[in-house]
């Protein structure tokens, strides 16, 4: 698998009543938080990936991760933390430390890993906070993807040339906000050219989910994974130059045998 770049817009801290020292810090946190995330953009067989994320303010909830545990498979997540800032920020470092260490050493069916999941989360976390999560498993030999969407924003799967396009919506409440967590997988087969779209609501509530595929035909089917995840941030952007929300996307495109 190779990688490149990082996936998080460098959004300098604003100067404001904490001074000098609370930017610096502030800085020093966006970094830490950067150095989280996997790289840009990645290869893995018959699947090309990238991610890109935006804060709102100079850290934020959203993150990415992508995974190759021991099974083969590639693991792609996106996911999303109530609220904004450094609360936010590290809850989602704590959930995404949680779904690593998972994938690390346990050994158990998807729904199975995100209940566990949702305990731990649900254990450290105040009543009102919460995180949508969306966590697929694609296995190359069959060049099918399993995957579990815990209250998170739908899927799109654009079949190749546009011919259709598939919903990935949730199977499973959010995680944390409830003591009991029930859940189901979903399963689809990517075919050659298939290009998968998943993304947080601050690039639905910026954009739409017409902008987002906007921003993928216009980027044109030659374009890399990393340049459509790109066109999609810059297209949530595109107003007020930073998102009122946290905005984050993971593009995957299917290649042929």
């Amino acid at each position: 698998m190779a990688a490149s770049g990082a996936g998080i817009d460098a959004v300098r801290p604003r100067r404001g009543a904490g001074g000098p020292a609370l930017s610096a810090d502030l800085e020093s946190a966006r970094r830490v938080q950067a150095r989280l995330l996997p790289g840009l953009a990645l290869r893995s067989e018959r699947l090309e990936v990238a991610g890109r994320t935006a804060a709102a303010l100079e850290i934020g909830g959203d993150w990415y991760d992508f995974l190759e545990p021991s099974s083969g498979r590639l693991v792609l997540a996106i996911g999303d933390v109530s609220g904004k800032g450094v609360a936010a920020a590290l809850m989602a470092a704590a959930l995404q430390a949680c779904l690593r260490s998972h994938y690390a050493w346990a050994t158990c069916d998807l729904v199975d890993r995100l209940g566990q999941i949702h305990r731990q989360f649900f254990a450290c976390t105040a009543s009102n906070h919460f995180a949508s999560l969306f966590v697929g498993e694609y296995d190359p030999a069959n060049a099918r993807l399993r995957f579990v969407n815990c209250g998170h924003p739908a899927g799109l799967l654009v079949r190749a040339g546009g011919a259709a396009i598939d919903r990935l919506e949730p199977t499973a409440p959010v995680l944390g906000l409830f003591e009991e967590w029930v859940g189901s997988t979903g399963e689809i087969a990517l075919g050659e050219g298939d290009l998968l779209l998943l993304f947080t609501d601050g690039v639905g509530e910026a954009c739409g989910e017409g902008g987002v595929l906007q921003a993928v035909v216009e980027g044109g089917p030659d374009r890399s994974a990393s340049d459509l995840a790109s066109a999609v941030i810059a297209r949530a952007r595109l107003r007020h130059g930073r998102p009122a929300d946290d905005a984050t996307v993971v593009v995957a495109r299917a290649a042929g045998r």
